[in-house]
């Protein structure tokens, strides 16, 4: 059974910690103080925007047109993502030459805006 709303504590708001883990199997019982991992305290959301980013093997492009959604809009829900990781913020903007390349591509920018783009790293 997946819960979706056993995240936090319903009275306080504080982050649940799971007590036992039971095999269905055998009946053995593990029994201390587990934190959830990381994917389980993702929301519903970013758990299914997780999904579709790795059927899509990372390809941006793909994942919007799956999505029905724009380059820019994938961006923002990867941003999201990446922020929920952990990741800090320096290593999420847009600074690589590949990332200029693909909003090139979707016809985000023109390309004398991509060239100055690369040309001002």
């Amino acid at each position: 059974m997946e819960i979706d709303s056993l995240k936090q504590c319903p009275v306080c708001g504080k982050e649940l910690i799971i007590e036992k883990y039971v095999c269905p199997s055998c009946n053995i019982e593990i029994k201390g103080n587990f934190k959830a991992c990381f994917c389980s305290r993702l929301s519903k959301e970013d758990r299914q925007f997780l999904d579709v980013f790795i059927r899509n093997a990372g390809n941006l492009k793909e994942i919007g047109k799956f999505l029905g959604v724009s380059y820019p809009t994938v961006k923002a829900k990867l941003k999201s993502l990446q922020e929920a990781w952990g990741v800090p913020l320096s290593q999420i903007e847009l600074t690589g030459k590949a990332s200029i390349l693909d909003l090139l591509e979707m016809g985000e920018i023109s390309a004398s805006e991509a060239e100055e783009m690369i040309k001002n790293q």
